[in-house]
């Protein structure tokens, strides 16, 4: 019997089913699974035979493991700052430099925000017959990297031509085309594509590549 791994989630909490027999070569197809529902995991194992310690000591690990144990290990003060501040307390930025419970926005952006993002795209690709949409990346030119640099509103700057294909789901690629004249720093091109398009985007990525050329790597300009 091999191993069968049925999913459900609520938005919150992801449950993996496993049944049939696990061994240590399956941890891998675990692994990917566990991390793609991160961080609220439970596992039902009702209809599991266990074949190998190793399995047992993984398992284990994993269903204790949460967001805050990895959170642990993020490097970048700034991203871990947001961490605990934010993500893990699910919080999110108020007015006057305060903090306020993230639960109703997500949830209206679960049940209303986000399907009408998508609706829009989907429509917007059907409607005028396109492929991919292009745009640049970020708005600016990137900033030196201070204190300032991790603000809300430097934030919100750079992430508003690629957050709403985030939050919708969509495939994107993403293309250094050139460096700036004067900054000398890369030069990035966007492309998005309706959902399932994974594969025809890259293929016009490639293309693009082609036409664009590649960038020398940073210790060769």
């Amino acid at each position: 019997m091999t191993l069968r791994i049925a999913t459900a989630s609520d938005g919150e909490t992801a449950l993996l089913q496993l049944s049939g027999q696990i061994d240590e070569d399956h941890l891998a197809q675990l692994d990917a699974e566990i991390r793609r529902y991160r961080p609220r995991l439970v596992f039902d194992m009702t209809e599991e035979t266990l074949v190998d310690r190793a399995v047992v000591q993984f398992l284990a690990a994993s269903e204790g493991e949460g967001i805050e144990d990895l959170a642990k290990s993020i490097a970048s003060p700034d991203v871990k700052g947001t961490y605990d501040g934010l993500v893990i307390p699910q919080k999110l930025p108020g007015p006057d430099n305060s903090v306020v419970d993230a639960k109703p926005a997500y949830d209206d952006a679960i049940k209303t925000s986000r399907p009408a993002l998508q609706a829009l795209y989907r429509d917007t690709f059907a409607k005028n017959k396109l492929d991919a949409i292009a745009f640049p990346t970020v708005p600016k030119v990137a900033i030196p990297a201070d204190p300032d640099s991790s603000s809300l509103a430097n934030f919100l700057l750079f992430i508003q031509n690629t957050d709403p294909d985030s939050d919708a789901g969509i495939p994107g690629v993403q293309i250094p085309v050139a460096l700036g004249a004067s900054s000398k720093l890369p030069v990035g091109f966007e492309i998005d594509g309706p959902p399932g398009s994974d594969r025809r985007l890259l293929a016009i990525g490639m293309a693009l590549e082609k036409v664009f050329g590649r960038l020398p790597p940073p210790g060769a300009r």
